[in-house]
């Protein structure tokens, strides 16, 4: 999830960007551990340039600023019955509902 950014121009060629990002990871138990959610708050520190009329990150630096481990709710079988698990492709339910109401 991308948050705020920052954009500072150098010159009309170079940039500093800062990029407020949320990342949420879905890690299942192995050997008898619990399922577990990580929630990373992070930003991206990106030097942009202009490269034949496009602009491209030059180089990036990506700072954590906090991680949290807790037990994942997906492994709640009370629950489990009412959620909808996203998948990549033509499988995935958003997918599904758009096609149904006629969008790509």
């Amino acid at each position: 999830m991308i948050g705020n950014v920052l954009i500072d121009f150098i010159d009309d060629a170079r940039a500093f960007i800062e990029t407020y990002c949320q990342a949420l990871e879905f890690r299942p138990g192995t050997g008898g551990s619990p399922d577990l959610d990580r929630v990373v708050r992070l930003r991206y520190a990106d030097a942009f340039e202009e490269r034949a009329g496009q602009w491209r990150i030059a180089s990036r630096l990506v700072v954590i600023d906090h991680e949290h481990w807790q037990p994942s709710p997906a492994s709640d079988t009370a629950t489990a019955g009412c959620r909808l698990t996203g998948v990549r492709g033509e499988h995935d339910p958003v997918v599904q509902l758009r096609r149904s109401l006629g969008l790509r």
